[in-house]
């Protein structure tokens, strides 16, 4: 039972079902941060964990621990993997291909400015406020502030400081762009 292998093994069933270390986690039911030693090969894994993996993904643990390639059916015929999508469908952190969906510069650039909000120069509250009631999205405004100048810094958006002194500032859409 080869540490290394079993690493590459689980990391191979967890890229290849296309989840995120914590939507794994979530799948076989063991932390993030004892996943992410077995897939460094820092950890042994009992007999008990390597079934919880080994379930997940339909086949028996010995074939996890073996140092032969792992041979995985397709995705669709994974019911367990069928399942925990369906499940999960509205938990995009879980998933590889979504994992950005969470994050303050996809929300603004995939939703917030194609909305028009932005059309209009808007202060940062009026905007975490928007975020907040419109989206139920609730950003720090240090989080969006940071996003808003970077989009701004991009030309994307428009920066206004509003009294001159670099305390307030005014965003808008940059529609030249």
């Amino acid at each position: 039972m080869d540490e290394k292998t079993i690493a590459q093994h689980v990391k191979y069933i967890r890229e290849y079902a296309g989840l995120t270390l914590t939507g794994f986690s979530e799948a076989v039911n063991l932390s993030i941060s004892y996943l992410r030693l077995i897939e460094k090969g820092n950890a042994n894994i009992t007999y008990s964990t390597a079934r919880k993996i080994a379930d997940f993904c339909e086949i028996e643990p010995n074939s996890l621990l073996s140092s032969k390639p792992l041979k995985l059916k397709k995705l669709a015929q994974i019911a367990t993997i069928e399942a925990f999508y369906k499940e999960n469908i509205s938990n995009p952190q879980y998933f590889i291909a979504r994992k950005g969906e969470n994050s303050v510069a996809y929300f603004l650039k995939n939703t917030l400015i194609p909305s028009g909000y932005l059309n209009d120069n808007r202060e940062v509250n009026s905007i975490q406020q928007f975020c907040k009631v419109e989206f139920d999205k609730d950003f720090t405004s240090k989080q969006l502030s940071r996003e808003l100048n970077r989009l701004a810094d991009k030309d994307v958006l428009q920066r206004l400081d509003k009294f001159g002194n670099r305390s307030i500032y005014l965003y808008k859409y940059n529609r030249s762009v």
